[in-house]
C-alpha cells in the first residue's frame, strides 16, 4: 500500500496479519467519509468478489460507475485499496483489498 497523504500512517500489521492500521491525521470531513456504509460495502465487495475492474464493481454494487469511481479514488488516497492497471483490449484498473479488518486510530486529544 503506498501512502500519498503524510499525515496519515497506513501500515499493513506484522503482528496480525490481514489487519489494516490506519491512524494519523483524518480531518472531520474526511473521517465522515471513510466511515460511510457505502465504502465499508465497497471494500467489502472488493475483498470477496475480487472484481476485475471499477465497471464490474459498480454493476455487482448496483451503483453508477462515476460514483463508484469517486469513491475508489477516495479509498486509494488514503491507502485503503490499490488499484492494479490490466491491459487487454481496454486498459482497466483493476481495485485490490488484501487485508480482512481495518483498524482506526482516532486520537482525541488534538
Amino acid at each position: 500500500m503506498h501512502n500519498s497523504n503524510n499525515t496519515i500512517n497506513n501500515i499493513l500489521s506484522d503482528k496480525c496479519p490481514g489487519v489494516f492500521l490506519l491512524h494519523g491525521e483524518l480531518t472531520r470531513r474526511k473521517n465522515e467519509k471513510l466511515l460511510t456504509n457505502g465504502n465499508i460495502g465497497l471494500l467489502q465487495v472488493i475483498r470477496e468478489k475480487k472484481p476485475e475492474s471499477i465497471s464490474e464493481l459498480a454493476r455487482l454494487l448496483d451503483r453508477s460507475q462515476s460514483n463508484v469511481s469517486n469513491d475508489v479514488k477516495y479509498l486509494e488516497e488514503i491507502g485503503l485499496l490499490e488499484l492494479e492497471e490490466k491491459k487487454g483490449p481496454i486498459l482497466h484498473k483493476k481495485p485490490i483489498v488484501d487485508y480482512d479488518v481495518v483498524r482506526i486510530t482516532v486520537d482525541l486529544s488534538c
